[in-house]
């Protein structure tokens, strides 16, 4: 739903293959609940592209980001945390 995505801390639409756009959604951690992130697909994803290559595809995905964060982890840090400290 609209709704969820507008809640999300960041969201990014990528289209890693012609007409199968991929919206990620990113919430950072609160006081109750951790960090989600969440892939949602377009409707014509299932039209364009088989299911099997939605799952690889995602697999993929989810693996470049992981390795990114693991080596990167640093970048992702939420800007308000170095106000915070500054301050």
């Amino acid at each position: 739903p609209v709704s969820a995505i507008a809640s999300a801390d960041d969201a990014v639409e990528i289209h890693p293959l012609p007409r199968v756009p991929l919206l990620f959604c990113y919430w950072r951690p609160d006081d109750e609940l951790g960090s989600r992130f969440v892939i949602r697909f377009d409707r014509c994803a299932e039209t364009n592209a088989d299911g099997g290559t939605l799952y690889r595809l995602c697999q993929g995905l989810n693996e470049m980001l992981r390795r990114i964060m693991t080596r990167h982890g640093h970048m992702l840090r939420d800007p308000a945390d170095d106000v915070e400290s500054s301050a």
